[in-house]
């Protein structure tokens, strides 16, 4: 905890409020309490031990997460051998952890800059989730849509296969959607000469 507020209060950028909670119980207590500010990063040492002197290890991260599901959790070790540090951090994110790094680059010009670094992939991701979930409702949108007229409608990719088709052209060609996407449109769909038209 010493040398994570000396890094942080070393650094030229004053960005980060530090709170140290000294066991497990004190942090969950904290993030329970869900007083303002809330805890936007916790960093993690997996090696300390809690208020009864116990290793909680692994079951430390899984409690804090369910504390804290919105709260970046990075977790600091001892391990400067790179494959050893690649491997936790694979099981730490399984786990649910954002990262993994080394204690060795808690300092005044690294820590400021891992945090920062978190910070804004979370952001990125929470932009993507957020566009993610406004095309998938304007899909959802558009399928109730045309699946709600009168009249046939139907896609295809450049080179001629179905890739969509509503509820209406499913009755009109007696084709399911889901057997004929990706078949090419003169297979599903037949246009036929009747006396001189189309």
């Amino acid at each position: 905890a010493e040398l994570v507020r000396s890094a942080l209060g070393n650094s030229a950028e004053q960005l980060f409020a530090l709170e140290c909670a000294a066991t497990l119980g004190q942090a969950l207590e904290r993030l329970e309490a869900s007083q303002s500010p809330a805890i936007e990063i916790i960093l993690l040492d997996l090696t300390l031990v809690d208020g009864a002197g116990r290793n909680r290890g692994l079951s430390a991260l899984d409690l804090l997460i369910k504390a804290a599901p919105q709260a970046l959790i990075l977790v600091m070790g001892d391990e400067r051998d790179d494959s050893v540090q690649q491997t936790k951090m694979r099981e730490l994110r399984e786990r649910g952890a954002h990262d993994y790094f080394c204690k060795n680059h808690v300092d005044s010009y690294w820590l400021p800059r891992i945090l920062r670094y978190a910070t804004e992939r979370k952001m990125s991701e929470q932009v993507m989730q957020a566009a993610e979930d406004a095309l998938f409702e304007t899909r959802e949108r558009s399928e109730i849509t045309l699946n709600s007229i009168g009249d046939a409608v139907l896609t295809i990719d450049l080179q001629g296969h179905l890739n969509y088709m509503n509820i209406t052209a499913e009755r009109m060609t007696g084709w399911p959607s889901d057997e004929a996407l990706g078949l090419p449109l003169v297979q599903v769909f037949n246009l036929a000469e009747d006396g001189g038209g189309l």
